[in-house]
């Protein structure tokens, strides 16, 4: 059976690609989103957009966040449960 393992990185703003899932607050479980567009702001900054503004994140370059790596392993089956 496989299993996906997510681990989360820090990474700077300025390394963030479209398709990444990120979140401005790493140690969090929930605000995550995907990233479909990078947009520069004229005062050397920042959008991390999402499909939704409400999800978009903006700061500066130098800013970190969360990013989500995913890894798919190979896990033994498991043993139904007993009702």
């Amino acid at each position: 059976m496989q299993r996906t393992i997510v681990q989360v990185m820090t990474v700077r703003m300025a390394d963030v690609l479209p398709g990444d899932i990120v979140n401005k607050n790493a140690d969090k479980a929930i605000g995550w989103f995907e990233v479909v567009e990078l947009q520069d702001l004229p005062n050397n900054g920042i959008v991390l957009a999402a499909k939704s503004d409400r999800d978009s994140v903006n700061g500066t370059i130098y800013d970190m966040v969360g990013v989500q790596i995913t890894k798919v392993v190979e896990v033994p089956d498991a043993t139904p449960r007993a009702a």
